[in-house]
């Protein structure tokens, strides 16, 4: 019966611990915004101002509440750039939105009657960096 009783303890408890994180998280504001770019890749296609530019239009800004971010559009965004590989966006628990994006690798630089683009490792087009 004591086992019971301590086991059902332990369960209430663990409810009331998720039911308090999720509580506080909603009230959580954005304390700061980091952007982790990939350094390994050679070139930089891609800005950390522009990173920025692209936060501040989807209201990724200081003291608003996480809640009203909708970080999948901000990280589909970001993602969709044409020298980006790959982007993840996500908050830490200290309430800071990070951004982590790999860059393209760009190959080599083609000149053609048609235009100048760069090549990716992945063969795909890439535009000239206009940032």
């Amino acid at each position: 019966m004591l086992k019971i009783f301590y086991t059902l303890v332990g369960v209430l408890l663990v409810f009331f611990l998720l039911d308090f994180s999720s509580l506080s998280r909603r009230c959580q504001r954005i304390s700061g915004v980091r952007i982790l770019l990939d350094t390994t890749t050679p070139g930089r296609f891609v800005s950390r101002a522009k990173i920025a530019r692209i936060l501040r239009g989807d209201g990724v800004v200081l003291n608003r509440l996480l809640r009203t971010v909708d970080l999948g559009k901000v990280e589909a965004q970001i993602d969709s750039l044409p020298h980006v590989a790959d982007a993840q966006a996500f908050v830490s628990i200290d309430g800071k939105v990070e951004v982590d994006l790999k860059q393209e690798r760009a190959l080599a630089r083609v000149r053609s009657p048609k235009g100048e683009y760069y090549l990716s490792d992945a063969a795909e087009k890439m535009p000239l960096c206009r940032d």
